[in-house]
């Protein structure tokens, strides 16, 4: 009996200790800060065109080549892993070639194809953490938006309205502030386009981006 009392007493003490410390390990969710509090971007890339009826018949007249785009973007996290946010892009293309040649100079100049395009889209980070100590992080990136473009033969055209949407797969370094993506983006626009067809400024492709994770 002297030897269980002391047991229970103890007993006693060890579990009021382990209740207190877990009582007093629960944090209230409104106190836990985000590692994270803004993202910010900035992008330069080029892609390889949609296919299109327009892009079809592009390519039919020696025209083509990437189409090179900036983008500027901007998010507020949520929480640790969902954000939402805005992002602009800037898009242009442009062509020409020689048709024939003398020994002096071009004897026919083609005419130059132009195109350029602008979007404004939300857009909704999806977050993930790679390696320890934030070496990196992966980031899904839906984005949808209006946007608008002009494709011009000999000179700039009107620009027409239609829907942007797309998507990125982002690799980030936090503490080098630089990463690359990888996506595809869609705009057509009404048809017909200049050439007659159906146009698509969107691309699949690459970009180097710069920026910061806001704390």
């Amino acid at each position: 009996m002297r030897v269980l009392l002391p047991c229970v007493a103890a007993g006693s003490i060890l579990a009021w200790n382990g209740r207190a410390c877990a009582a007093g390990s629960d944090v209230p969710a409104d106190d836990v800060k985000l590692t994270r509090t803004w993202l910010v971007r900035a992008g330069f890339g080029f892609g390889f065109p949609v296919q299109s009826e327009q892009e079809q018949l592009v390519s039919e007249e020696s025209f083509g080549g990437p189409r090179f785009h900036v983008t500027g973007a901007f998010a507020r996290m949520l929480s640790e892993r969902v954000g939402v946010g805005l992002r602009g892009i800037y898009g242009w293309r442009s062509a020409g070639a020689a048709v024939g040649e003398s020994d002096a100079r071009p004897i026919t100049q083609a005419p130059t194809y132009s195109e350029q395009f602008g979007a404004v889209a939300a857009e909704l980070p999806i977050v993930f953490d790679v390696g320890t100590n934030e070496v990196a992080t992966l980031t899904l990136v839906p984005f949808v938006g209006p946007g608008w473009g002009g494709v011009g033969i000999h000179g700039s055209a009107p620009w027409k309205a239609g829907p942007l949407f797309g998507g990125e797969v982002e690799l980030f370094a936090p503490h080098g502030h630089v990463g690359v993506t990888l996506g595809a983006y869609f705009l057509p626009l009404p048809p017909p386009g200049q050439l007659g067809g159906h146009n698509d400024l969107g691309s699949f492709f690459i970009s180097l981006i710069a920026g910061a994770d806001v704390r």
